[in-house]
């Protein structure tokens, strides 16, 4: 009886034994994580998370903690956004130290980034970051700029790249947040541009802004662009900026060269029918306009109903009959496809925005048709006439509010007051 009673407990123990992890020597976990961290710099951020994840089941805290904040960091990418979320909400600071919970905070922004979420982001920036390494407040400030670029603050997001230009150790980081200084500062209106440049101090932003204004703010006929960039460069010789001079005149050279095809890219068919007829009488008045005036392209309209998913074949087979200029897509997911699966060997104007930078190089040109750059374009239209008050109307809805909202803060930017708002019922104007 005595014997049955040593069995049972020694049975139990030898089953708990059975169901513990076994936890990988010192020599083992350095292999993983070194595998781990080939398969990141390989881009296969799946495989390093499920190796950070298996790794994370099979230790105890306070290293369990460390690797599950590794497996989020693996994890913040479009694809792997939904893991990034579920590793974010288990990880406890408990176990965490000062530069390991900066590392949490900074993916979280990450993530909310990747929603766009750029309030969000910020709100998890604001962080105390004394006594942290450099490269992690290199990484803080860069997610700021992003989040304030994703925000229209765009002269904000500038400074801070060039805070981090400024700061880089090596050229090739320097001349990054440079590129990324500048395709930030051509978002902004050419207005917004000058006023900037009028009331900055600092001389090498200075320059930036007036480079950035005469690229959005020259016409592309009249020949005005060669004596504007010669004026710049004898005001700031030496400047950075000059890099992106024989740049700038390439592009231009092309632009002056009118292509003698156009494929326009639509959908003809389906619920969106009417706005895309709408697109097409304007492209054809524009067309008949200037008929007399230089020499006409052909237009080509491509219907993209039901091509959602293979957008870039439609756009390839344009290229091919000749096409050397394309006008679409309309909708944004089609943009998204069309930049992202497509290398673009001719200019494209899209009919829409995308919320995030992408780098799809010097021949993507986004245009937005969407209400809110509408309205934001109506308020930079009244700055400029010298309008200092005024009274907004708009259909008593989201859509309608999101409008007056966008009106709103862009008037108020430029200094203009909005006396009051208004709604109307929905298809009553």
């Amino acid at each position: 009886m005595r014997a049955l009673r040593l069995l049972l407990p020694l049975s139990l123990l030898l089953l708990l034994a059975a169901c513990t992890p076994t936890r990988p020597g010192s020599s083992e976990l350095d292999r993983q994580l070194a595998e781990a961290r080939g398969l990141l710099e390989q881009g296969d951020h799946r495989g390093a998370v499920e190796i950070y994840a298996k790794l994370a089941r099979q230790a105890q805290q306070p290293q369990r903690d460390r690797l599950q904040l590794l497996a989020l960091e693996a994890a913040l990418t479009p694809e792997l956004l939904d893991l990034a979320r579920q590793y974010l909400a288990v990880l406890d600071d408990h176990y965490l130290n000062d530069e390991e919970k900066a590392r949490k905070r900074l993916a979280q922004a990450r993530i909310a980034l990747l929603e766009n979420r750029p309030g969000d982001a910020l709100d998890a920036l604001a962080y105390p970051l004394d006594g942290l390494p450099a490269e992690l407040r290199q990484r803080f400030a860069e997610a700021r700029a992003e989040a304030l670029s994703l925000q229209g603050l765009y002269l904000e997001a500038a400074t801070e790249y060039l805070r981090l230009a400024r700061e880089a150790s090596d050229e090739a980081a320097r001349e990054r947040w440079r590129q990324q200084l500048w395709n930030t500062l051509i978002q902004a209106p050419a207005l917004d541009l000058y006023t900037w440049l009028l009331h900055s101090e600092d001389p090498e932003l200075r320059g930036w802004l007036e480079l950035a204004w005469i690229y959005n703010g020259t016409p592309i006929q009249g020949g005005q662009l060669e004596p504007r960039l010669e004026q710049w460069a004898e005001r700031y010789p030496g400047h950075p900026a000059s890099a992106l001079l024989a740049r700038l005149r390439a592009q231009w050279a092309e632009m002056q060269h009118y292509p003698t095809r156009i494929a326009v890219l639509l959908p003809l068919t389906g619920k969106l029918a009417p706005v895309s007829q709408a697109i097409v009488d304007g492209l054809l008045a524009a067309f008949y306009e200037v008929a007399d005036k230089m020499e006409q392209p052909e237009l080509r309209f491509i219907d993209t109903t039901g091509h959602e998913d293979d957008i870039g074949t439609l756009y390839q087979q344009a290229v091919d009959d000749g096409a050397g200029f394309v006008i679409g897509p309309l909708r944004k997911p089609v943009v998204q496809a069309l930049v992202t699966t497509t290398t673009l060997t001719v200019p494209v104007l899209t009919l829409n925005r995308l919320d995030e930078d992408i780098n799809a190089g010097d021949r993507l040109y986004q245009f937005g048709l969407a209400p809110e750059d509408e309205a934001v374009q109506i308020a930079e239209r009244a700055s400029i006439e010298g309008l200092e008050f005024a009274i907004s109307y708009t259909p008593d809805n989201s859509w309608g509010r999101r409008i007056e909202r966008h009106f709103r803060e862009r008037f108020e930017e430029l200094a203009g007051q909005v006396l009051d708002s208004g709604h109307l019922a929905p298809g009553s104007a």
